[in-house]
């Protein structure tokens, strides 16, 4: 299982641009594609699919297997430009017009060989009626494209989503996310309180920092806990976000949900260098170190962190927050802040 999940665009008829002669898709069980589609060649057995039309999510499920196989495929373009965004109109003369403005009476038509693709996922799938709305379901995509018949999509997100509105659709989700707690809106499996450990904190950040993008499970739960976003700068292009450890990784105990962040790539290394402190207290501040004064980063300072209802481990935040004052007095170059907020 590849473990990705993607949302798919069926649309009844024809696509309303006429750059092709439209796809034979069925949102009841199959979805069929080729190989001129973005991402056709990455959606394998075990993804999750969702499926929607302009309107609204039609269908969830597995996918149980993928059919490959040759054909052809009649693409139009503008006979101007040669693209193939174009549109027919149906009140106005020409009857044609590509995106960079052309007008014509008829596109060119040429074939093309392609892979063709049938993804399965009839069984197990739970058919919906158009809700959630078409532009919900989008929001989960992790890089939007309005161009994209097939986007990857965060899981978790979606899983929030539809479950909300259908719990029926929990069994696809739970199937897809194999070990993950069975309820994601529970709370209670994963808000054990953190012990930090005492040992050597440098030797464990230079492991950490070699080891933190193999982690997919912790950050597949801070994903779930947190959002799908940097706690510190709101930065939702997921490429970028690393599973940030509060208490730096020594071993599983350390992959609590509670000690971690979701953190941009270059502010991940910052915190992991004692450049920036998360202060405790009732909003979890963010601080910056006077070394970065002046900097692209010095507009953080004094923002709270992004951690909605659900804040990390009090005693991890107070444990790095001691080392990041530590540091700070090693370089003389910040004043102490405020204590913490009473608890």
């Amino acid at each position: 299982m590849s473990g990705r999940a993607w949302l798919m665009l069926s649309v009844a008829g024809r696509r309303q641009h006429g750059g092709n002669a439209g796809y034979d898709d069925d949102p009841a069980g199959v979805y069929r594609y080729d190989s001129s589609v973005g991402n056709s060649a990455n959606v394998s057995r075990g993804d999750l699919v969702a499926i929607r039309d302009r309107e609204g999510l039609l269908a969830v499920g597995l996918v149980d297997s993928i059919a490959i196989g040759a054909g052809t495929k009649t693409r139009f373009r503008c006979p101007v430009c040669g693209i193939t965004t174009i549109k027919q109109r149906q009140n106005m003369t020409p009857a044609w017009r590509c995106r960079s403005g052309h007008t014509f009476d008829a596109p060119n038509a040429e074939t093309i060989d392609v892979t063709t693709y049938a993804a399965d996922y009839t069984r197990g799938q739970v058919l919906l009626n158009g809700y959630p709305d078409a532009a919900a379901a989008r929001a989960t995509a992790m890089r939007p494209s309005t161009q994209n018949s097939i986007e990857e999509i965060d899981a978790a997100a979606l899983a929030r989503l539809v479950i909300a509105s259908r719990p029926d659709t929990r069994p696809v989700f739970e199937r897809f996310f194999q070990s993950w707690p069975a309820d994601i809106f529970s709370v209670d499996d994963i808000d054990a309180d953190y012990q930090p450990s005492s040992e050597d904190r440098r030797k464990r950040i230079l492991r950490a920092i070699s080891e933190r993008r193999g982690q997919a499970r912790f950050r597949s739960d801070l994903v779930k806990r947190y959002g799908a976003r940097c706690l510190v700068s709101g930065c939702t292009v997921m490429d970028v976000i690393e599973a940030a450890h509060i208490w730096p990784y020594r071993g599983t105990e350390d992959n609590a949900p509670s000690n971690g962040l979701l953190l941009r790539a270059d502010l991940h290394t910052l915190y992991d260098l004692d450049l920036l402190g998360i202060e405790p207290g009732t909003e979890c501040v963010i601080r910056i170190s006077l070394a970065l004064a002046g900097t692209e980063y010095a507009m953080f300072e004094g923002r709270p962190l992004l951690a909605g209802q659900r804040p990390p481990s009090r005693e991890a935040l107070q444990r790095r927050w001691d080392a990041f004052l530590e540091r700070a007095r090693s370089l003389d170059d910040v004043s102490e802040p405020s204590p913490p907020d009473a608890a």
